[in-house]
């Protein structure tokens, strides 16, 4: 139960009901979108979510992040 549920419940009486979204769309989190781009995960994975272009404007901006941080080395070259 969430925290604002618990409220409701406290200071209102309210009771809170949750319903669930298909699988489909479950994983359709801005957060969750924005932490996958900017770990440099598979953003094509998330096509069975969101629309094509918006998948080629993440890797847009997946590529983007890459030029501008690129990786270190795992060991010192020297």
């Amino acid at each position: 139960m969430s925290f604002a549920a618990l409220a409701n419940r406290a200071v209102g009486g309210v009771e809170t009901i949750f319903i669930m979204t298909g699988d489909q769309y479950a994983l359709t989190s801005s957060s969750l979108i924005r932490q996958v781009v900017s770990l440099g995960g598979d953003v094509e994975s998330l096509a069975a979510v969101l629309p094509p272009q918006v998948v080629r404007q993440l890797q847009s901006k997946q590529e983007e992040i890459r030029r501008r941080n690129p990786p270190e080395p795992d060991t010192p070259t020297g």
